[in-house]
């Protein structure tokens, strides 16, 4: 997801019990990729240990567009793609790196 379409999911899922809390930290991600390094379309770490929550908000944005709908996003499902992003944090952070607010 590019940043428009990051802060586009932000608004629209502002109210859904779990992408609510998914598109925030992925916009957290985002920033702190810009604020730290060349930014969020260049470095792949952070985009790449943001794959499965990326997977889990496009998703929700294909079944806008179809009949059938796909199964909601649990709590479960936010865990296993917050994971990677933590591990991410765990051996990438630097001192006087902002802090990410995990919701999980």
């Amino acid at each position: 997801m590019n940043e428009w379409d990051i802060q586009e999911a932000v608004q629209r899922y502002a109210k859904h019990p779990v992408l609510s809390k998914a598109t925030i930290l992925l916009k957290d991600l985002m920033e702190l990729t810009n604020q730290v390094s060349d930014g969020w379309p260049y470095w792949t770490k952070p985009c790449h240990a943001a794959n499965k929550l990326i997977e889990l908000v496009q998703a929700a944005e294909d079944d806008r567009y179809k009949s059938v709908k796909s199964k909601e996003p649990t709590e479960a499902d936010l865990r296993k793609a917050v994971a990677p992003i933590k591990a991410f944090m765990t051996k990438n952070k630097r001192d006087g790196w902002p802090e990410l607010k995990f919701p999980c």
